[in-house]
């Protein structure tokens, strides 16, 4: 099954002007050592790696700064073009160094893979092959990092996008996700139903506009699901 094939379908551009309502039609409300690795990793089968990998020697004592040396690390991926594999193993050592939220693994890999997206103005045929260029190289190790929870990474990636320049990203992000099988349909529908997805609990403002944008943009996805379904019933 494809989606997303016509991004205009999935863009959150021409948005400008969104309410989200309840199902009784009331507005919502918004308030205020490689063994060790392997218990990480959901699947230790994966978990060979070249043993000259450099894993990383700091050991941060706060989220801060473990963004920081996650970053350093996802960089240095992107640039000498390691493998998913040793990518993750230098994640997940950080994580047991630093002792943070697999949550905030996640986090730091989506924002590294969205950030590493060309912003290609005025030219939807090379912002779509630039996507999947991306996507294709380093989705998967979204999933590689352990504790696959797809409508977590739904989440996280609306919340990176809704505050950051790639908002108009959004839809064909979520949709080269699922073609690649990072993200699965039941994923997205989960995530579209939880409340914080359409803004629940967001402070008012520029972030919240762009939640409820990619929540809008996750419906049309729900729908083109339901309406490929019905087709095939119908056959």
């Amino acid at each position: 099954m494809r989606i997303g094939d016509n991004p205009s379908d999935l863009d959150v551009s021409d948005l400008d002007s969104v309410s989200c309502t309840d199902d009784e039609g009331n507005e919502s409300a918004f308030g205020e050592a490689r063994d060790e690795i392997d218990a990480y990793d959901d699947d230790p089968g994966e978990s060979d790696v070249d043993s000259s990998v450099a894993l990383a020697p700091l050991v941060p004592t706060t989220d801060s700064e473990f963004q920081t040396e996650a970053k350093q690390s996802l960089d240095r991926a992107f640039a000498e073009d390691h493998s998913l594999e040793n990518a993750a193993v230098e994640l997940k050592t950080l994580r047991m160094a630093s002792n943070v939220s697999l949550k905030l693994v996640r986090e730091a890999v989506i924002a590294a893979i969205v950030e590493g997206i060309k912003l290609v103005p005025g030219n939807p045929s090379l912002q779509r092959r630039e996507i999947t260029r991306i996507i294709d190289r380093w989705g998967e190790l979204i999933n590689k990092i352990g504790g696959v929870d797809g409508s977590e990474s739904v989440e996280v990636l609306q919340f990176h996008c809704a505050s950051s320049d790639r908002l108009p990203l959004f839809g064909q992000i979520l949709a080269s996700l699922y073609q690649n099988d990072i993200v699965e349909e039941d994923d997205i529908r989960r995530w579209h139903s939880k409340p914080l997805s359409h803004g629940d609990g967001v402070k008012p403002g520029p972030q919240l506009d762009g939640v409820r944008k990619c929540w809008l943009v996750g419906k049309r996805m729900i729908e083109q699901f339901d309406e490929q379904e019905s087709d095939e019933e119908d056959e």
